[in-house]
């Protein structure tokens, strides 16, 4: 076995292990939309990109909400629950809620943590 064989594996491991899916213990994107033409403005927060996991709706001013991720793409998200629809745009944050038979877009602040 070549003597450099030892040293280039120990520089490949921290590569190989980042693009690793199964070893990200923390990956979280939250939404910071400010209120606008009279809305209040609102965060979402989703602390797990699973479909099924659930995600917070923080409005300001009002009570969080608990909502449901119910479909996820590289470009798209879908979450629902208490009686709206969200879509999602994780390229520019951009989110149309679905309340009823009000739709209403908002351009938000994306922030994303992964670990």
């Amino acid at each position: 076995m070549p003597a450099f064989l030892p040293l280039v594996l120990l520089l490949a491991l921290p590569a190989l292990a980042a693009s690793c899916p199964l070893l990200t213990r923390v990956d979280r994107e939250s939404y910071d939309c400010p209120g606008a033409a009279g809305q209040p403005g609102f965060t979402l927060v989703l602390p797990r990109l699973r479909q099924g996991a659930e995600a917070r709706f923080v409005p300001e001013g009002g009570a969080e909400h608990i909502l449901t991720l119910r479909a996820l793409s590289d470009t798209h998200l879908d979450v629902a629950g208490a009686g709206m629809s969200l879509s999602v745009h994780r390229g520019d944050g951009r989110i149309a809620i679905l309340s009823g038979s009000t739709l209403r877009s908002h351009d938000c602040r994306k922030a994303r943590f992964r670990m």
